[in-house]
This record gives structure tokens, C-alpha cells and sequence, in this order.
């Protein structure tokens, strides 16, 4: 069913009156408005125009136009405003289209044509609307001319630019519109009759059928009317044959029409013919147990399409009295235990709709056991010169499986490393010629070994590179000798140089030969060094140097090495050298030669060198090579020593001297005499043991060059906990000069190791101070069993003015601590105390020294312990960083300085005192057994009843 659209179309209608003169004047104006037709069809655009003409009647005249584009109209109504009355009313005639806004003159307008209607006069504004269907035919242009009776009637129309431009409003119809393609059915072969399904369509009815058969390429396209072929079926013919046939159909009504057409058939054939064998079917695959047969289909006759099927048959050995095997209706078939000793075949049956027939293949076997593949055992092997031009022979690998078992070859050209192989083209023999595309490559040979249960391949490994064609040795520079000619010398040759294809292969031979030049081969002396013996004594000896390839050999001998002679014994020193002079800077010192014993004559030189304080640690002094030794600068608190080396024939060897006293810079005046009967210097350590192991110092430093055992070991005072004791005494009340320390003793006491089973024990008073630096009043590293600490240590401020006095402010040291403590299974400080505890301005760093987690000549430290100490700085708790087991007991501390606090327990945890603290105490997570009781910070300023 229809639908209405409106169609609004401005137009410019003007009125114009004549002029005086009679001449013609006109206004023109074109518009163009938009029209919809609300139907199943998108909207369409369409275009109008209008023009006002008036004439010398004068008549006033609207030319207005409209292009329709929808077919279908049912109806068509023209829509103009007026915006005046209209006494008279105006006409609407149809007329030409033909003309433009632009192009149209008072002398070309169209004449007016059918007179469409007569609208009465009005007496206000408003639109009116005339039926015009009767001159509206679908879609093509329409024209309309709006005229007045008279000349002198007044109305004014809105033109197309107005509010209210002129409308068409048309009522459409629905065309047809197909909905599904018609289909076609009926058997595709000549004769047969093909009938057309008609397709479902919508639109308005009645709508009218129309159908047109098309013949069409194989695969659907370039189709062309058949003639005649116009109604629902069609009967193939001949020229129909290996074609395609389409359908289409066609719908109409009064709004339209449309087509639509079918699917393509398959192509067409033949009347169908049965099938016919022309060839039978075949079977492909070896007769052999757990082999698969496979079916290969035979050819036929009649018309396709053709189901073929199949059914494998066994039959006796000869090929007859077969029959079927149950089951076995697929195109490949497993032989099994069942087929051994028979023969098998397969039956082809071909089916199409005019019936079926069959054919069978000839019978394959009679079925055997194939055995055992083929499996390598070993890998074949290559042999032959790598050269171009020469032949390579394959060596057969060794193999298992069931005989007969064929065997071939296919040789192989490989990448420089082996990699990459290609097989050769036509080189199938067991041998193979090297060739030009060969050099710089290797080669591998394949080795196929075949038997009815398969085929297996095994190859070789990769030959070395293939180099060009094979030249023989030739000697470009003959052989040296190096070594000097002496009974029980070594001699070494050194290889000449060849040219000759590579790889060269270099053998030796030694000679001896006369005064004469005569030489003759040494037996067994085919190495490339030579010993010389007594047979050689006055003779002279070469060596003859042979290269051999694979192309040959060649030899040349070296030059004459001698005569031989015995170079006597070699130097061995009897007594050491020794060194006179004095050990100060700007002072001579001379060596003195040792003795010796070897053959005369025998040379000698000598290098000095520079020692440590206790005469290790030696370095060569460059350039210090004569007999004497001017000391400078780089020497002073250095010892020095000499070393002497004596040369011959036979070989060298050297000797070195002690070292000196420690090497001074400027005389110094000797220090105060010791106690009567405590301690003198008369050994190197500057002290002597005094009674057994008792070292007693006063305003003396105390060093050592020996393992403290030694010292220990003399009239041990007591057994101590299962090592021997060493007590050290020292009072420093008076003696100011503590630089690097009051007690220094480092590695340079390790001595042989023995330290480690002595028991040290430092009992140190006084109030002496060090002064120079970064001076530690006490510094201990070494390896001492257990190590106790008792007394009093003070490292500044105080230090030492211009004219040696003590005097608060000179010197002051910053940096460094009372006693610094390396080394031991355990440590233990006892009633010590260590800074200036009255006047709380001692500035050591460390209460007890810093102690450094490890080991000291691999010896690690076990404990710690602090009892009853007393420390002017907190720092004093680095006791409590260095490990599980240590302990402070019953100890006192104190700071100037509110920043100063302990150090880190094991565990990580935080300081025990700082100014102004509570009671020390051990705080939460300290190491599981460390032990921290009884100890406390003491109030600033100092309470001297305290101590």
C-alpha cells in the first residue's frame, strides 16, 4: 500500500506591472527546496524553478517547476501560499518543462497547456492546494504556469526563498522487491525437465511474474538468455551439455519493477551410462609382514559421478581362491600373521545411478617375513690424502638385521668444520676422486645398507679440510741449536723453516761429528733436545731436522754446536758476605765477599736491597749494584742487607748477608738506662727477657723481631691455661716518645707461627702520651692464644712541644685509640683504663681499640671481655660489635659530647651510653650470649671520688 511523501519545493513567484512605455519587465528567480517520499525507498532530492514574466497584456504570469524522481504516483497535490487576498482568484495550467530561471524570456516562455484547475477568489493569506495528479506521470520533470485573470489583479505568492515556498506532495506506491532468489530443480542431464520455485517478493499487489531462462558457462558465469525459454520450466537439450543453467524471474506492478535470478546448476550431462572397467585397480606396497598395502583405483566408463569402494581378498599362493577379508574395506590394507604364505589383491566396485560393477587388481605375494631391519654397529670410515687429486675409499661400517642386506654409498661434501653436507652428485662408489670444489671443505661418506625389512643409512665422520694438491717438503733455512755447549748441557733444536703442502710432520736426528767434519747419527738421540755426555767431550755435535707429507720427505742438517767441554762445578757459597760501616744516612757501607767452593774462575756481583725495621720484607735497591752502598733518605728507619752471587761455567748461584741496625736519619741521644737488672739492649727486640718470662720496661718502648715463644719458653712463671704465659711490664710515666706506640707489636713478632701457643699477658701503667699523628699508645697484632690487658693508657690531647716537653695543646692527636687489639681466641681488658679519666679531654677514638671481625694469620678472635674498665668515651662499646660471647662487667663510661655513642652490638642493635643517659644497660636483641651487666655512665663533670 501506498505512502505519502511531501515534496517542499520553494519557488520565487514575483508580480511586476507593465511600464509606461509598454516595454517588457521582468524578475527572475530560481530556488531549489528538498522533497522525501516516506516509503521503504531513501529520501531523493529534487530541484525546482520558477519565473515571473510580464507581458504586455499585461498579464502577470509564475512559471514554477518540479523534478519528480519516484515512479509510482498515486497522487499529486501542488501547495502555494499566498500571502495577499486574491479578488480574482488565479488558474493553474500544465506546461512545458523545458526552460530555466536563466534562459527563459517573455518571447520563449512555454504557452500554458492543460488547464489543471481554477482556484476561487480569497479574502486572506494562507495556502492553497489543486489537485494535479492528472498531469503528474511518475518520475519525470513537471511544470506548472499560476496566472490571473486580469492585468489589474493584485496577489502576492511566496516564492521559492520565503518561509512558505511552493510544495509538490506526492503519494507513492511500493515496487516489487524480491525478498529470496527462485531456485531451479530437476535431474542436470539432457532430456530431463527443470522446473523454476518462484522467489517470495513484497510490494504492492497485484504484482505480475515473469520468468527467463539463461544458459551459463561451467562454472556459473557468462550466461545469455535462452530464446522462447520464458515460462516456469525448461527441457535441457543437447547444446545444454557441459553448460550451467540459471533462472530469472521478474515482478511488476503499478510502482515499479525488479528481477532476480537463481543459483547456478551443477553443469549439465549426457543421458548417465552404467559404469565399465577399462583398467583394474592395482596394489601399491611391499608383500611383507606389518608392511600396509595401498589401493590404487583402476578406470571407468560411465556416466559420473562414480562411488568407488573396495574389499581386500586373500588368496591361496598361485593367486585363486580368494576371499574377502572381513573388515577390510579401506584403501590400504596391514598385512598381518594371518596373510603370511598367501597372496592378496583388492576388488574396485564402481556405483552411479544406472547401476555398478566391479573389477580386481592382480594379487600381490605370496606375503613373507621381512626380518630385522637394518641397524648400524659401527660408522663407516674414510681413508686417503686430503688433497685435490687424490682419492678418499670408504671402510665399511659393521651392521645387524636380517641377510641378505644390499649395501651403497653416497659421498658427501661438508662446510669447512664439518657441518652443512650436501651429497655429491653421481658419487655412489666405494671410492671417491677429490676435486677442485672440494678444497677447503670436508668430506663424509653415507652408508645405505638395505634388506626387505627397509633401508637405514650410517655416516662417517667428517674428514679434516681438503687442501690443494700435495707438494713435497723443501727446506728454505735449516735447523739452530740453542743451549751452551757443556758436559750435562741440554741442547734444544730450534725447527727450520719448509715450504711443501701442509701438514709437515719434523723428526730429529743428533749427530756427532770429529775435528774433520766428519758426523756421524747418535743412537736413540731422536728428540728434540740432547744431553751432552763424556762421549762428546772435544767433538762437536749438530742435529739433523727431517719434514715429511704425504707427498714425500726431506732432511737438512743444523750448523756444528762446540767443541765439548766440562765446565767444572758449579759456585756454592761457603760463609755468607757481610757488611761494614755505619747504618745512618750519607754513610758508606761496604760488602764484604763470602767464601766459596767450585771451579775457578768464577765472577762475582752483588745487589742491595732494603729491609723492615726487623729485617723482612726485602726489596732490590735499583741500581745498588757495586760493591759499596751510599745509605740515603729512602733508608732511614730501614735495615739493609747485601746479596753476593758467584758465577762460572758450570752455573751461578748466590748468597745474601744479615741485615743491618735499623738505618738512622740524625744522631739521637740514647734513651734513660733501665732499672738495674730489668732490661738492657743488647739483642734487636731492644729488650732483654729477665727473669723467665717476665719483660719489665720503664720509660722504654717495647718492639719485637722473634715469636713471643721464645720469649715465653725462658723459665715459663706458670703453666698457664694450657699454653705458655708471657707477662710484659710496662711503666711510661716519664717517657714521652710513644711514636708509632708504647707497645707496637705487630706481625713482624710472628716469627715462625710459634706465638700462637703463648698466653699474653700487658700489664701497663704510667701516664705517658703519644703524640704524631694517628699514634695508638698500644697496638697488638698477632696471633697470641689469649691476650689480657690490665692498667692505664692515655692518648692525648697532650703532646710534645718544640723543646720535647710534655705540654697540653702541642700535637695534639684526634684520631687514635688507647689500645687497638688485633688478633687471639680471646681478649680481655682487666681494671683498664685508657683517655684522661680526671680531666675527661683524652680524645682516643677507641675505647678498647678497633677491632676488626675475622682473623689475624688466620686465627680467628673468639671472645671479649670489659670488666671493670673505665673509658672517657662511649666509643669504648666497639668491645660489644665484634661477636657472640663478649662481656662487660661492672664498667664505667663517659662523653663530652652528646653525639658519642657505643657502637653496634652483633646483632645490629644500638649505643648502651651517651650524656646524660640511664644506667647502661643491655638493650633489646643483643647477641643471644653476650653478656652485659652492671655497668653505668658517670655524671659530667668528673666526681674525683669516683675513681
Amino acid at each position: 500500500m501506498g505512502k505519502s511523501a511531501a515534496l517542499t519545493i520553494a519557488v520565487a513567484l514575483a508580480v511586476a506591472l507593465s511600464a509606461a512605455s509598454g516595454s517588457l519587465a521582468a524578475v527572475t528567480m530560481t530556488a531549489q527546496g528538498d522533497a522525501w517520499v516516506t516509503s521503504r525507498f531513501p529520501a531523493r532530492n529534487f530541484g525546482s524553478e520558477a519565473v515571473m514574466r510580464v507581458n504586455d497584456t499585461p498579464q502577470k504570469r509564475a512559471f514554477v517547476r518540479f523534478d519528480v524522481m519516484e515512479p509510482g504516483v498515486r497522487s499529486a497535490t501542488l501547495r502555494v501560499f499566498a500571502q495577499t487576498a486574491g479578488p480574482t482568484g488565479f488558474q493553474v495550467h500544465a506546461t512545458s518543462p523545458n526552460w530555466t530561471e536563466a534562459g527563459i524570456t517573455h518571447g520563449n516562455a512555454p504557452a500554458p497547456g492543460v488547464l489543471v484547475a481554477t482556484v476561487a477568489p480569497f479574502s486572506q493569506a494562507g495556502w492553497h492546494e489543486i489537485d494535479v495528479t492528472s498531469v503528474v506521470a511518475g518520475a519525470t520533470p513537471v511544470s506548472f504556469l499560476v496566472s490571473m485573470p486580469t492585468s489589474t489583479a493584485e496577489l502576492v505568492l511566496t516564492s521559492k526563498e520565503g518561509g512558505q515556498a511552493p510544495q509538490l506532495v506526492l503519494e507513492t506506491g511500493d515496487p516489487p522487491v524480491p525478498q529470496t532468489l527462485p531456485t531451479i530443480s530437476g535431474a542436470l542431464r539432457v532430456g530431463q525437465t527443470l522446473t523454476a520455485s518462484p522467489a517470495t517478493w513484497t510490494g504492492d499487489p497485484p504484482i505480475a511474474f515473469a520468468f527467463q531462462w539463461l544458459q551459463c558457462g561451467p562454472v556459473g558465469g557468462g550466461c545469455s538468455d535462452i530464446p522462447g525459454a520464458t515460462g516456469p520450466a525448461y527441457v535441457l537439450a543437447g547444446g545444454d551439455v557441459d553448460h550451467t543453467i540459471r533462472v530469472r524471474e521478474t515482478g511488476t506492478n503499478a510502482a515499479g519493477t525488479a528481477s532476480v535470478t537463481s543459483d547456478a546448476t551443477a553443469q549439465i550431462t549426457l543421458a548417465i551410462e552404467p559404469p565399465l572397467p577399462v583398467a583394474p585397480p592395482a596394489t601399491a606396497g611391499p608383500a611383507l609382514l606389518g608392511r600396509t598395502l595401498a589401493a590404487v583405483p583402476g578406470a571407468w566408463t560411465g556416466t559420473p559421478p562414480l562411488a568407488l569402494a573396495y574389499q581386500w581378498e586373500r588368496c591361496d599362493a598361485s593367486g585363486g581362491s580368494c576371499t574377502d577379508v572381513p573388515g577390510a574395506i579401506s584403501l590400504e590394507y596391514l598385512l598381518g600373521p594371518d596373510d603370511l604364505g598367501f597372496t592378496i589383491r583388492v576388488r574396485e566396485t564402481a556405483t552411479n545411478e544406472a547401476g555398478s560393477g566391479s573389477a580386481a587388481s592382480a594379487a600381490a605375494g605370496p606375503v613373507v617375513d621381512p626380518g630385522d631391519p637394518p641397524v648400524p654397529l659401527t660408522l663407516p670410515t674414510v681413508a686417503g690424502a686430503l688433497h685435490v687429486g687424490e682419492t678418499l675409499t670408504a671402510g665399511p661400517g659393521t651392521w645387524s638385521g636380517t641377510e641378505p642386506i644390499a649395501f651403497t654409498f653416497q659421498w658427501q661434501r661438508c662446510g669447512p668444520v664439518g657441518g652443512g653436507c650436501d651429497d655429491v652428485a653421481g658419487a655412489t662408489a666405494p671410492t671417491y676422486l677429490l676435486g677442485p670444489d672440494d678444497f677447503e671443505r670436508t668430506i663424509r661418506v653415507r652408508e645405505i645398507a638395505t634388506n626387505l625389512a627397509g633401508s637405514v643409512s650410517s655416516s662417517s665422520d667428517a674428514t679434516a679440510q681438503v687442501g690443494q694438491a700435495s707438494e713435497p717438503p723443501a727446506p728454505l733455512t735449516p735447523p739452530g741449536i740453542t743451549g751452551t755447549p757443556y758436559l750435562g748441557r741440554t741442547l734444544l733444536a730450534t725447527p727450520g723453516t719448509w715450504a711443501g703442502t701442509p701438514p709437515l710432520v719434523l723428526a730429529y736426528q743428533w749427530e756427532r761429528c770429529d775435528a774433520g767434519g766428519a758426523c756421524a747419527d747418535v743412537d736413540g738421540a731422536t728428540g728434540a733436545g740432547y744431553t751432552l755426555g763424556n762421549d762428546d767431550l772435544g767433538l762437536t755435535v749438530r742435529v739433523r731436522e727431517t719434514a715429511t707429507n704425504d707427498a714425500g720427505s726431506a732432511s737438512v742438517s743444523s750448523g756444528p754446536a762446540g767443541p765439548v767441554i766440562d765446565p767444572g762445578d758449579p759456585p756454592v757459597p761457603v760463609t755468607l758476605p757481610t757488611i761494614s760501616g755505619t747504618a745512618r744516612i750519607g754513610e758508606t757501607l761496604t760488602a764484604i765477599p763470602g767464601t766459596w767452593s767450585g771451579t775457578e774462575p768464577i765472577a762475582f756481583a752483588y745487589q742491595w736491597q732494603r729491609c723492615g725495621i726487623v729485617g723482612g720484607g726485602c726489596v732490590d735497591v735499583d741500581g745498588a749494584t757495586g760493591a759499596s752502598y751510599l745509605l740515603a733518605d729512602e733508608d732511614v728507619d730501614r735495615t739493609i742487607r747485601v746479596r753476593e752471587t758467584g758465577t762460572n761455567l758450570a752455573g751461578s748461584a748466590s748468597a745474601t748477608s744479615e741485615a743491618t741496625e735499623l738505618v738512622i736519619g740524625i744522631p739521637v741521644p740514647p734513651p734513660p738506662p733501665p732499672p738495674s737488672g730489668s732490661c738492657s739492649r743488647d739483642d734487636a727486640t731492644g729488650c732483654a727477657a729477665v727473669a723467665g718470662s717476665r719483660i719489665s720496661l720503664l720509660n722504654q718502648k717495647f718492639t719485637c723481631n722473634r715469636p713471643l715463644a721464645d720469649y715465653a719458653a725462658q723459665n715459663p712463671i706458670g703453666p698457664g691455661p694450657g699454653h705458655l704465659p708471657l707477662l710484659v711490664e710496662i711503666d711510661f710515666t716519664t717517657y714521652a716518645d710513644l711514636n708509632p706506640a708504647a707497645v707496637d707489636l705487630r706481625q713482624d713478632c710472628v716469627g715462625d707461627g710459634e706465638d700462637e701457643t703463648v698466653d699474653l699477658i700487658l700489664a701497663v701503667e704510667g701516664d705517658g702520651r703519644t703524640y704524631g699523628g694517628t699514634a695508638d699508645a698500644i697496638k697488638v697484632r698477632l696471633t697470641a692464644s689469649d691476650i689480657q690487658l690490665t692498667g692505664y693508657a692515655n692518648c692525648g690531647p697532650r703532646g710534645v712541644g718544640e723543646n720535647g716537653i710534655p705540654e697540653d695543646g702541642a700535637n695534639d692527636d684526634a684520631h687514635q685509640d688507647g689500645a687497638q687489639i688485633q688478633g687471639g681466641n680471646t681478649i680481655e681488658f682487666i681494671d683498664f683504663e685508657w683517655g684522661d679519666w680526671e680531666t675527661g679531654t683524652a680524645t682516643c677514638q677507641g675505647a678498647a681499640g678497633t677491632f676488626v671481625p675475622g682473623s689475624v694469620n688466620g686465627n680467628p678472635v673468639q671472645d671479649m671481655a670489659c670488666i671493670r674498665c673505665k673509658s672517657v668515651s662511649c666509643n669504648g662499646g666497639y668491645l660489644l660489635s665484634f661477636s657472640d660471647g663478649s662481656k662487660v662487667i661492672d664498667s664505667k663510661w663517659r662523653t663530652g659530647n652528646p653525639a658519642d655513642r657505643v657502637g653496634l652490638l652483633a646483632n645490629g642493635q644500638t649505643g648502651l651510653c651517651r650524656f646524660d643517659s640511664p644506667p647502661c644497660v643491655a638493650p633489646p636483641g643483643e647477641a643471644t650470649n653476650t653478656v652485659v651487666l652492671g655497668n653505668y655512665c658517670d655524671p659530667w663533670p668528673y666526681d674525683p671520688e669516683s675513681r
